[in-house]
């Protein structure tokens, strides 16, 4: 993986001001996108071990975690379809756990057992290029499977599969668990103030020399910035669209967050942000809250303890919770908004 050092600044980082304290900034290039590290306050020598210690991490979940990296997760996925129990990687063990997790909480409008409806796509390789939408039949023929994460069998270590067309994809969890993880290497090496951003997901500790970072929610498909955050403190910003990880077939674009009910890329949904304290958690909502759109958004919000959220629909109408509401920052005066009922969500975990 080669990293590029540089003078990059962050859509989100500064916006018109001038820090006191120097500001490091890095790039890592993985297999899944670009990593990048803005960090105040530190020198040089500081910046580039942190950047190794994430690059090191980066390493490893590109490798095992990574449908086609050749590591734990591709031989989990060849053993699954024997229907025999085998001792599971221990690297993925927290990984299955969080995707059982949000697949219950969600209702299974997230569930990582859907792997093989991703192959079938073709969504399940670092770069998607145009190609034809497979066949309604070959779609159904999994769908009538019902690949789901509960037909795993788990003993502490030994796993089961009872249903030989799960493949488990953790793409959905990816971006979120790996802002998350950088962040918790930075604070063990007494960085308290930094903002880290890979795909879809920003992870954000601490403040840029006392004021919050800025992030800018960009309009699906392009034409501008919409909406922007202030953010403070701890916390994890996810934005999923449906311009993002898409192909075009007969002047169609078809995009990669796919609705477990139906195989098909979900309808219904432009984009969707939310926050979070953690990003991966983040991460699985903003992709079932995309799955479930207009009509179904805010019960899975709740469910699945969002309180701050926002989903652009197809017809441009800009759902937003109370608390997202609050937070948000809007660049569009004529945004046509519509702002939920409060969100009432279990004790945080």
């Amino acid at each position: 993986m080669k990293r590029i050092w540089c003078a990059l600044l962050l859509s989100a980082l500064l916006v018109s001001c001038k820090l006191v304290q120097p500001v490091f900034n890095s790039r890592i290039d993985t297999a899944g996108g670009q990593v990048e590290l803005s960090i105040i306050g530190i020198d040089e020598d500081t910046g580039q071990l942190a950047t190794e210690v994430v690059e090191d991490d980066f390493n490893f979940l590109d490798q095992n975690w990574r449908v086609g990296g050749g590591g734990d997760l591709d031989l989990v996925n060849k053993l699954l379809p024997t229907g025999k129990a085998f001792a599971m990687p221990p690297s993925l063990l927290p990984l299955l756990g969080l995707g059982q997790r949000f697949a219950t909480s969600s209702g299974g409008l997230f569930d990582p057992a859907i792997g093989a409806i991703l192959n079938l796509w073709g969504f399940s390789s670092p770069h998607v290029g145009n190609h034809p939408v497979p066949p309604a039949t070959a779609i159904n023929a999994l769908l009538y499977r019902h690949p789901k994460i509960r037909d795993l069998d788990q003993d502490w270590i030994l796993l089961r599969s009872n249903n030989p067309f799960v493949q488990l994809n953790f793409t959905g969890l990816l971006h979120g668990y790996g802002v998350d993880l950088a962040a918790s290497r930075l604070q063990e090496l007494g960085i308290n103030n930094a903002i880290i951003e890979f795909g879809a997901a920003i992870r954000v500790i601490g403040d840029k020399d006392g004021q919050p970072w800025r992030i800018f929610i960009h309009r699906p498909e392009g034409g501008g910035i919409f909406a922007a955050l202030d953010v403070k403190g701890d916390e994890g910003i996810v934005t999923l669209g449906n311009h993002e990880r898409n192909f075009i077939s007969k002047r169609k674009h078809y995009h990669e967050i796919l609705d477990p009910r139906t195989g098909f890329p979900a309808t219904g949904s432009r984009a969707v942000t939310v926050i979070h304290n953690n990003a991966v958690s983040a991460d699985a909502a903003a992709y079932a809250i995309f799955v479930a759109g207009p009509e179904l958004w805010t019960k899975v919000a709740a469910t699945m303890g969002i309180e701050l959220a926002a989903l652009l629909d197809a017809e441009n109408v800009l759902h937003v919770t109370p608390a997202m509401h609050k937070r948000l920052i809007l660049m569009d005066k004529y945004m046509n908004i519509k702002v939920s009922d409060p969100i009432a969500v279990p004790d945080a975990e």
